[in-house]
Formats: structure tokens, C-alpha cells, sequence
């Protein structure tokens, strides 16, 4: 009865921010930028990262009973050479993202963008995203992936906590569905290894604001450029 409960806790919270998700594409708010470009409704994906900080954040935080130190920073310290190859990934993620953002900016150009998102804007937006990406890594691969390795194991855990991940992401487009599969194993990964969700939250947040930053860069040098 109780591992039921815990399962239904969690169907209320992913399906709380699932359907959030839902009507945030339903507006046009729910990436930063797409093939069309800069999102045309910010208010509405300002409003996602809230509700996500709400979802996946303050719901988990009353209703499970965790220690969130524990959760977040583990209970002993990672040996040199785990933290060294963790870097790496971190510098791995830090290339590959910008890289993804030069060639999907170079698309986005070419369908003739012209206009751009304000300074405070992008402001509030990033504020509000940084809280709800380490929201969400410690709900998914904090909360989420331990109690399922606890209950069914490592393997089945990585793969229901993946599924989860992948489908919150199918209003976003196929590219970063399928996207999500090896940043997905890499995420369980890492916070497998390191007993802890730091290291996701890091990877997380490298990736995202990466991809972010320098895909705003190019976007505003181009069109400077163009004025």
C-alpha cells in the first residue's frame, strides 16, 4: 500500500507539470527558441519555470519525506579521479552544446529572424529558469530515480526515470526528444555515482544556459550586424 501511495504522489507531480507543459506549446512558451526562433510568448515560459518550481519543487518538498541535503549533496565526499572524469563530461557538455547552438541559430537565420528578446525579459526568464532546472534534477534524478532503484532496481529505475524524461519533453520537437535519451543515461548516471544530484544539476544547467547564452549571442551580433 505504501509503495502505491508513493507512486500516485509522483503521477500528481509529473502529471501537475505535464499538463502545464501541454498548455505552455499550446501558446507558443514552452522553449526559449525553436525553428522559428525567440519564443513569442515569454510571459507563458516564464510562467512554466514557476509552475515547474511549484510541481516538481514545493509539492515534492511537503509531501516526501527526504532530507534534501542528503538528496542534493549525498553523504560522503567523490574521490579525485570521479570528480576529474566529471569535469570532462562537464567540458564534453559545454562543446557539444555550443556547437548544437551554432548550427540551430544558422537555421533559424536563414527563415529570416529579425527580431530579438528584451534585457529584462531574458532576465526574469533566466532567474526563474535556474531555480527550476535544480527543482527538476532533484525531483527526477534525486527523488524519483532513488525511490525506483530502491523499489525495482538500477536498470529499471534508469529506464522508467529516461521514459519519464523523455516523454515531458514531446511538446519540445524530435531533435531534443531523442536528445534526451543520453543526456537522460548520463544524468542517472552521474547521480548514481556521486550518491548525490549535484553533479546533474551542474550538467543540467551547463547545457541549458550554454545553449541559451550563446544562441542569444549570435542571434543579436546578426542582427546588429544586419541594422
Amino acid at each position: 500500500m505504501e509503495t502505491f501511495q508513493i507512486i500516485i504522489k509522483y503521477l500528481i507531480c509529473y502529471s501537475g507539470f505535464f499538463i502545464l507543459s501541454w498548455l505552455a506549446k499550446s501558446n507558443d512558451g514552452n522553449k526559449l527558441f525553436d525553428d522559428k526562433g525567440p519564443v513569442r510568448n515569454m510571459g507563458t515560459l516564464i510562467g512554466l519555470q514557476i509552475g515547474g518550481i511549484l510541481w516538481l519543487g514545493l509539492v515534492p518538498f511537503f509531501i516526501f519525506n527526504k532530507s534534501l541535503s542528503d538528496v542534493v549533496f549525498g553523504t560522503t565526499a567523490p574521490p579525485l579521479w570521479l570528480l576529474t572524469i566529471f569535469i570532462i563530461l562537464v567540458a564534453v557538455v559545454l562543446f557539444v552544446s555550443i556547437r548544437q547552438s551554432k548550427k540551430d541559430v544558422a537555421i533559424m537565420l536563414e527563415k529570416g529572424i529579425t527580431s530579438t528578446l528584451s534585457n529584462s525579459s531574458i532576465l526574469r526568464y533566466n532567474l526563474a529558469r535556474f531555480i527550476f532546472l535544480i527543482v527538476y534534477e532533484i525531483f527526477f534524478r534525486g527523488f524519483l530515480l532513488t525511490d525506483s532503484i530502491n523499489e525495482v532496481g538500477i536498470t529499471l529505475a534508469i529506464t522508467i526515470n529516461i521514459a519519464l524524461y523523455v516523454l515531458i519533453h514531446i511538446f519540445s520537437g524530435k531533435k531534443e526528444i531523442i536528445g534526451c535519451i543520453p543526456f537522460g543515461i548520463a544524468l542517472c548516471g552521474v547521480s548514481i555515482l556521486f550518491n548525490a544530484v549535484w553533479p546533474a544539476i551542474v550538467l543540467h544547467l551547463a547545457l541549458s544556459f550554454s545553449y541559451e547564452i550563446s544562441s542569444l549571442n549570435r542571434i543579436n551580433k546578426t542582427i546588429k550586424a544586419v541594422v
